[in-house]
This record gives C-alpha cells, structure tokens and sequence, in this order.
C-alpha cells in the first residue's frame, strides 16, 4: 500500500511538474507573441512617421514651386510693364520731336504736321 501511495504520489508530481512545464510554455508564447506584435506596431508607426515625413516634404517642395510660379509671374508683370512704360517714353520722345521739328521749321519749309 505504500509502495502503491509513493507511486501514485510520484506520478502527480510528475503531472503537476508538466502542467507547470507547459504553463510557462504557454507564458513564454504568450510573451513572444505581445513582443512581435509590439515590433509590429512600432514598425507600423515608423511607417507612418515616414510616410507623414514624405507628405510634408512633398507640400513643401509644392509650397515651394507655387512660390517660384508667382515670383515668375510677378517678375513677367514687372517686365511687361517696364516695356509698356518704354513704349509710352518712345512715343513721348517721338511726340516731341515732332512738336520740335514744327517749332523749329522756317517759314516756307514744309513743317511736320502732327
């Protein structure tokens, strides 16, 4: 009967040391698994970051582009109103020479008519 009763108390230790074997198995799994999904995740917010990163720094350059196309613009204004203002300043000189010319022509020489 002892015999018997050491065996039995043998056989569950035995069963209760595989419980805590798988038990702490199971734990180390789970452990594994929460730390790949945390990789995982960490990995998806640098993605992001990266992505978030990329995306401003394309509507930077945009940014960037539109001001150069109005600084082109502004600076094609500025140019054709400085040859509209020469064109006024030639027309102006011609104008005068004209009224120079009929100012300084002798009487019975043709004079310029305006």
């Amino acid at each position: 009967l002892n015999d018997n009763n050491n065996t039995h108390k043998l056989l569950n230790d035995n069963n209760n040391t595989h419980k805590l074997l798988n038990d702490n198995n199971n734990t180390d799994k789970l452990l594994n698994d929460n730390d790949n999904t945390h990789k995982l995740l960490n990995a998806n917010n640098n993605t992001h970051k990266l992505l978030n990163a990329n995306n401003n720094t394309h509507k930077l350059l945009n940014a960037n582009d539109n001001t150069h196309k109005l600084l082109n613009d502004n600076n094609n204004t500025h140019k054709l109103l400085n040859d509209n203002n020469n064109t006024d300043k030639l027309l102006n000189d011609n104008d005068n020479t004209h009224k120079l010319l009929n100012d300084n022509a002798t009487p019975g020489h043709l004079q310029i008519i305006e």
